[in-house]
């Protein structure tokens, strides 16, 4: 007979040869002792952790002649024949090389057909993730309602690519890695199985170093007795597998316990001679530490510690002599540098310095010494320059200067007394005005000058508007934090809510005389409302520039957008500036 890989050859047979899986196990014999087995199973998890292997110990339990039951006799025509893997009433397809749908209708036709020599015609689909959707789509109504005499068996390794309408219809069982203490003892069953010499050390790393697949530890220590054929040691897992010997973890420690920068560049140099992967050591020391820091707090948890007894009790006297929130810290170190490695272009380097950051480890903190924020105040307003005088218009025409940067308001004076009344907030609101159109705001305050203040209890400021539409526009979030700020910064001193309601009372008039400049954006023209719709009625020649004082007239006595109202005039309308209104346009202009 030809040779036989060791993990074909020491596949379980049984339910109780499969290790690591009790949970699984036992469900399923329970399962076929009280006869309540699934039409469907879904079997799910890492690699070479028992899938199939279970999946075929099922085939053969209910296909037994003694069966259907959890202990095959491993001597009938069924359990030899799926042992052998030439059961006729067995199909094990994979479904990456058998993903397209008419391979899965080929599947299908074979399912009406009764079991050849066996109870149940048992499907294993391995791989079933591979599948396309519309095989599965396909499998679907088969896999819910298949025919007595037909068992699926679903196997994955990526479960979350598979249809949850296919995993809905299936009963699911999660594998799990083998914990390295249960697969070491495994691993020493079969060494001794076929006379290898290895020691526990050894087989400890052979179990770690796979992360729970019983196939690949197998594979490995098959690969491990054709290098050493004699006896296997620590030190020859190491040089093949790339990993840490369990005696330079345990002086890397108490190098680092010296705290000596020779011993750990001396120390490194020994690592790198041997070559082991240093990703790997980064990995093995970073558990170790975690370990120490264990057995520092708790030295009768050997339990959860993987190493043999020898070593843990090294370990235990290694703990002793270092605090846990040091190999805490330690560990979270490592860690961390075992991410960063992946990036280096050096990684002797890298882990040179690493070691030598654990070394001198004192526990203190790191800390930031920077110095102390200091209170900048706030930009003040310049004066604008005044104006040159006009050159000749008839000579050249003089540039138009440059837009003066917007100015932010600055925060209130230490003299200025913050508002605790409505009278006084009443007092200071032509100032609040004013500070929304330096800040660029002037649409707000063109909105607000004919606005008052109703009432203000310390917390809420009430805003009376005349119009709808002013209560719309500045109840929009932006237009109301301007205001929040003008009142926090320059009026009251803290913040405030403000709340707009419909008044019809804020549009009263001031008195005033007709020949002043005024800087009043909602200032009232003689005539009135009346007067100003029968010039938009009557053409008359224009006289100066005064489109602004018209946008502000709009907005403040008819209670428009500006934009809009502008737009609405017809272009043939002609509106007639006033003196008083050239007058004030001008002073505008001079103090600009």
């Amino acid at each position: 007979m030809s040779y036989q890989t060791l993990y074909r050859k020491w596949r379980p047979q049984t339910f109780s040869d499969v290790i690591g899986q009790s949970h699984i196990t036992e469900t399923l014999s329970r399962a076929i002792e009280l006869d309540r087995l699934s039409h469907a199973y879904l079997f799910s998890g890492p690699r070479g952790t028992g899938k199939t292997t279970t999946a075929r110990i099922l085939a053969k339990a209910v296909n037994c002649i003694e069966g259907p039951t959890a202990t095959p006799c491993l001597k009938c025509e069924a359990c030899l024949g799926i042992a052998a893997s030439n059961y006729l009433d067995l199909t094990e397809i994979d479904a990456a090389s058998h993903r397209r749908v008419e391979e899965t209708r080929q599947l299908l036709e074979m399912i009406p057909f009764s079991p050849s020599h066996g109870r149940k015609r048992v499907f294993i689909i391995d791989e079933v993730h591979m599948l396309t959707p519309e095989s599965f789509n396909t499998l679907l109504k088969t896999l819910e309602e298949p025919p007595d005499h037909v068992l699926f068996i679903l196997a994955t390794t990526d479960p979350q690519h598979v249809l949850p309408t296919i995993v809905s219809r299936c009963q699911r069982f999660d594998f799990r890695g083998v914990p390295s203490k249960e697969l070491a003892a495994h691993l020493r069953t079969i060494a001794e199985g076929e006379s290898i010499h290895i020691d526990d050390a050894a087989l400890m790393q052979v179990a770690r170093a796979h992360g729970g697949s019983v196939r690949d530890a197998v594979g490995t220590l098959e690969q491990l007795y054709a290098f050493c054929p004699s006896g296997i040691t620590s030190k020859d897992v190491s040089v093949l597998l790339g990993t840490t010997e369990y005696g330079l973890v345990f002086e890397a420690v108490d190098v680092l316990e010296s705290g000596s920068t020779a011993a750990v560049i001396e120390y490194m140099r020994k690592i790198s001679s041997t070559g082991t992967d240093l990703r790997h050591f980064v990995h093995d020391l970073c558990r170790h530490f975690r370990d120490l820091a264990l057995l520092a707090e708790a030295p009768e948890a050997d339990q959860f510690v993987e190493a043999p007894p020898d070593h843990i009790e090294h370990m235990k006297r290694q703990a002793a002599g270092s605090s846990p929130a040091k190999s805490i810290r330690c560990a979270r170190r490592l860690q961390q540098g075992e991410l960063d490695i992946r990036a280096t272009a050096d990684p002797v380097l890298f882990t040179e310095v690493l070691m030598l950051e654990l070394a001198n480890d004192t526990g203190a903190p790191a800390v930031s010494v920077a110095p102390a924020p200091q209170k900048v105040a706030p930009p003040r307003p310049q004066p604008r320059p005044a104006p040159a005088p006009p050159k000749d218009p008839v000579v050249e025409k003089a540039p138009k200067p440059p837009e003066a940067p917007r100015v932010e308001p600055a925060p209130a004076a230490p003299d200025a007394p913050a508002a605790q009344s409505v009278e006084e907030l009443r007092a200071q609101w032509p100032q609040a005005l004013g500070i929304l159109k330096q800040m660029g705001k002037s649409s707000i305050a063109a909105y607000l000058g004919q606005a008052r203040i109703v009432d203000y209890d310390g917390k809420v400021v009430t805003i009376g508007v005349k119009f709808q539409s002013h209560v719309d526009r500045m109840q929009a979030s932006n237009n109301t934090e301007a205001l929040q700020r003008v009142f926090r910064e320059r009026v009251t001193g803290k913040d405030v809510r403000i709340t707009f309601i419909l008044d019809e009372g804020a549009a009263a008039p001031a008195s005033v005389e007709s020949d002043k400049v005024y800087d009043d954006p909602g200032y009232e023209p003689p005539g009135g409302e009346s007067e100003f719709k029968k010039k938009l009625n009557e053409p008359t020649p224009v006289v100066g520039s005064g489109t602004e004082n018209v946008t502000d007239f709009l907005v403040n006595k008819l209670g428009a957008s500006p934009r809009d109202d502008i737009k609405e005039v017809e272009p043939d309308k002609k509106i007639e500036i006033p003196k008083w209104q050239q007058r004030r346009d001008q002073a505008r202009r001079d103090s600009s």
